[in-house]
């Protein structure tokens, strides 16, 4: 039905504090500015628009005014959630008629919601309206839970639901919706750290919410409140030499003028490698391991030093619900950055987490 790919920026939402009313020519010249600097999408009330505090004739205020300005130079994608399924199709169906080009669907809740219910919930959607692109969009860190796989596998055969926007940074997971989907659904990353690897995993694209990565200084936006010329280089090799063994290798270096550092502003770099092997012993049982390093000694990403890492991730799936993950991670640094007490740092700390994840 469509071909979505590319940079789909996640949109502020300009609102009059005291009024509570869009201000629209912020809102145009945001979508004005962004269509100029080469994206390839718009995605209205995502998280970064914050949607969980907008009314509904807010929200259709803004897919209105993005709609109109975007004038079909690039498609455009609003995010539609709700607690009720009734009120979720609400909002699709007069979000539809404004004349976009998808719906991102996102599953608000309060408590725990089946993976039948889920499905229903999804399904009845793109059913309203099947001519309509649906995105389906995971968030476990945001939204207190994940879309299960397997209800993500039967959803991808219906023929509207073509997409899933990825924020829960897990690549194993991405690779197995790649692996298990195919052509039936394709994958945007959400999460900001990984989308080169994600891309080349085989995803189409990024939906993200730092849409000033994308600005310059010519015009008074956000960017011009962090830096200029910035500059990014991000390389990823995969290797699979088995089919139990996956091996990631990741290097970037960034540059960025006229960055606020401490009381003035100076030019910075800074660069790092992250290695990854993940071998699954058996259906049930993998191990991961990474090592990481960065160094800034200019002090843009805050660390003003080097910093290295190892981290072992053992997790094993006790029943096809329950997953636990055990996790340590050693850190090293060229001075002392880690807080040790109220007073006192030190140059390295160890980390230890455990982590039970359930599918209701």
């Amino acid at each position: 039905m469509t071909h979505f790919h590319g940079i789909f920026p996640y949109l502020v939402s300009p609102v009059e504090e005291a009024s509570g009313r869009v201000r629209e020519r912020v809102l145009r010249d945001l979508v004005e500015h962004l269509i100029q600097c080469g994206v390839h999408g718009l995605s209205p009330l995502g998280s970064t628009g914050e949607f969980a505090y907008l009314s509904f004739e807010q929200r259709k205020e803004i897919v209105r005014i993005v709609v109109d300005a975007a004038a079909k130079r690039v498609p455009v994608a609003a995010g539609v959630a709700a607690f009720s399924t009734i009120d979720a199709i609400h909002q699709a169906e007069a979000f539809a008629r404004l004349g976009l080009d998808g719906l991102i669907l996102i599953l608000q809740r309060m408590f725990p919601v089946s993976p039948r219910g889920i499905e229903r919930h999804f399904r009845a959607i793109a059913g309203a309206l099947p001519h309509t692109s649906m995105t389906l969009y995971t968030n476990p860190g945001l939204l207190g839970g994940d879309i299960p796989m397997e209800v993500l596998e039967t959803l991808s055969h219906i023929p509207n639901i073509e997409y899933v926007k990825d924020a829960s940074g897990n690549t194993g997971r991405i690779l197995s919706i790649l692996n298990r989907m195919g052509e039936r659904i394709k994958v945007f990353s959400a999460s900001a750290h990984i989308p080169l690897i994600v891309l080349r995993l085989g995803g189409v694209g990024w939906m993200a919410g730092p849409e000033w990565l994308f600005s310059d200084h010519r015009n008074n936006t956000p960017r011009d409140r962090i830096g200029r010329n910035r500059a990014l280089l991000d390389v990823v090799a995969i290797a699979k030499p088995t089919s139990q063994l996956t091996f990631i290798l990741n290097y970037d270096y960034g540059t960025e003028d006229q960055v606020p550092v401490g009381d003035g502003r100076r030019d910075t770099h800074w660069n790092g490698l992250a290695a990854y092997a993940i071998y699954g012993w058996t259906d049930r049982f993998s191990t991961a391991v990474r090592g990481d390093y960065i160094s800034d000694s200019t002090g843009s990403r805050v660390l003003h030093g080097r910093l290295w890492g190892l981290t072992l991730t053992p997790a094993y799936k006790f029943t096809e619900k329950l997953i636990g993950r055990a996790e340590y991670r050693h850190e090293w640094s060229s001075r002392n950055f880690f807080s040790k007490g109220r007073t006192a740092t030190d140059k390295d700390q160890g980390i230890f987490a455990l982590q039970a994840t359930y599918a209701f």
